[in-house]
């Protein structure tokens, strides 16, 4: 029996820790363009190359879509899939605008327009595994919408300046949101110091989706509800009321947290750790009482 109860409260423990919601974003779309003819890349991955002078000959764009307003990270890795001078390369990655359709070595015209200048982060390769990944937590952070593009293009000629290709699987984001429960009912975690703070890259401040738009109700990160004005009191000494109703205004504390939203994880977490530890003192009583039964019988 006190195996049972302290493996009850491990559960109950586990349960009553922050909840961190994985895979809080995707890559939902996949293009890439060049001015080569015989340029190539595997299916459904991109190829990124560079002239000799640095310039872009391609360059390859992924369209992510968040699931969470508030990330804790979020990086975007691109496995090697072939190519020429790749450990001589120079990769970063920077948001993108206009629209786009998913393409396989289209033409640079149709390529979205890069905003490196705003804002670019390098991508850095694992020459163990191959993997070139950046933090693309700060060029999220600085969009406003839901979907964003992040273009991944050329950023030198490299150390040597000879040119280079590198072929990618497709690209993959890898994205945390914040704790859905920190015991008080508003995350307390501040997301990792990206030496970005909040701040878009362009130097504006920006949260993130800008409360929520384009998101079905419940994912925004609005302002905290404000408390209600104070109610002067009428001739009579009581507390006063709206003219034409019976009913009585009352201040009330002003909402400091939520228990509601896409997960609910709180409410219910709280609810089931009350059920599961009745039932535990429930199943540790009758245990006692069978116990004084037998000792009483012999």
């Amino acid at each position: 029996m006190r195996r049972f109860a302290l493996a009850v409260t491990a559960l109950l423990v586990a349960l009553a820790a922050p909840v961190w919601a994985e895979g809080a974003g995707s890559v939902t779309e996949v293009g890439w363009w060049t001015s080569s003819p015989v340029a190539m890349a595997p299916e459904g991955g991109v190829a990124v190359q560079a002239a000799p002078d640095g310039s872009a000959i391609s360059v390859a764009a992924v369209r992510v879509a968040l699931t969470s307003p508030d990330l804790r990270s979020a990086s975007l890795a691109l496995k090697e899939a072939g190519g020429a001078g790749a450990t001589n390369a120079v990769l970063h990655v920077c948001r993108a605008t206009g629209s786009w359709k998913a393409a396989a070595g289209g033409p640079m015209a149709e390529a979205p327009k890069p905003e490196c200048e705003r804002g670019a982060v390098r991508l850095e390769r694992n020459d163990a595994t191959a993997v070139w990944s950046a933090n693309v937590l700060p060029l999220l952070r600085a969009s406003s919408e839901p979907t964003t593009t992040l273009m991944v293009r050329p950023a030198g000629a490299g150390t040597v300046p000879i040119g280079w290709e590198v072929r990618f699987e497709r690209p993959e984001l890898h994205a945390e949101a914040a704790p859905a429960f920190d015991g008080g009912g508003a995350s307390t975690d501040a997301p990792p110091d990206d030496g970005a703070g909040s701040s878009g890259t362009d130097g504006s401040t920006s949260s993130p989706f800008d409360g929520g738009a384009g998101l079905p109700d419940g994912l925004g990160t609005g302002p905290v509800d404000a408390p209600p004005a104070p109610v002067a009191p009428s001739a009579d000494g009581a507390p006063g009321a709206d003219a034409g109703s019976d009913t009585v205004a009352v201040g009330l504390p002003a909402r400091v947290g939520t228990t509601s939203g896409p997960t609910g994880m709180p409410w219910m977490q709280g609810f089931f750790f009350v059920v599961v530890a009745g039932a535990v003192g429930v199943a540790a009583g009758l245990a006692h009482r069978r116990q004084r039964l037998t000792a009483d019988a012999f």
